[in-house]
């Protein structure tokens, strides 16, 4: 309880880091459509406790092949 969730993405190996702002991007499971432009991406989720400590997933590669 208190939790909450923030997607990110790297387009860039996970060298950077950016805010989601697609549906879901709040929620502690995220769908992504399975675009071209998309491929190779690396998702995260940091999640955040109501005192501001904040955890961060292992990444994942989306990978369309």
């Amino acid at each position: 309880e208190g939790l909450t969730y923030q997607w990110m993405y790297s387009n860039n190996s996970g060298k950077t880091w950016s805010k989601s702002t697609m549906d879901g991007c709040n929620t502690a499971a995220l769908s992504v459509p399975a675009k071209a432009f998309r491929n190779g991406q690396l998702y995260k989720c940091v999640i955040t406790d109501a005192k501001g400590n904040a955890v961060e997933s292992a990444s994942a590669a989306l990978i369309i092949g």
